[in-house]
């Protein structure tokens, strides 16, 4: 969908192949991780440019270029939830 806040980017709601309850606790601990609502149970991350809020079962990410961009940043997050010895997450619909 088109980002209001900056016009010619765009907002990416990513699907993970399982929940992401079990690697919020590592995630939290990477760097650019800038909130925790507890009622909401979403993690939020500041970007170079917008924001990155993973929610049990998606991600939203704010002022993304292009596709090539979300691709990028949906296998750096994969390989970051890895990363915390979690259950493996493997794919994003």
């Amino acid at each position: 969908m088109p980002c209001l806040a900056e016009p010619g980017r765009i907002i990416v709601t990513g699907v993970p192949d399982r929940t992401l309850d079990e690697a919020r606790p590592y995630v939290a601990t990477l760097p650019g991780a800038i909130g925790w609502n507890p009622q909401a149970l979403t993690l939020t991350f500041r970007r170079p440019r917008g924001f990155m809020t993973l929610h049990r079962e998606r991600v939203f990410i704010t002022q993304v270029r292009d596709p090539e961009e979300v691709l990028e940043l949906l296998a750096a997050l994969r390989d970051a939830v890895n990363a915390g010895g979690t259950n493996g997450l493997n794919s994003w619909r």
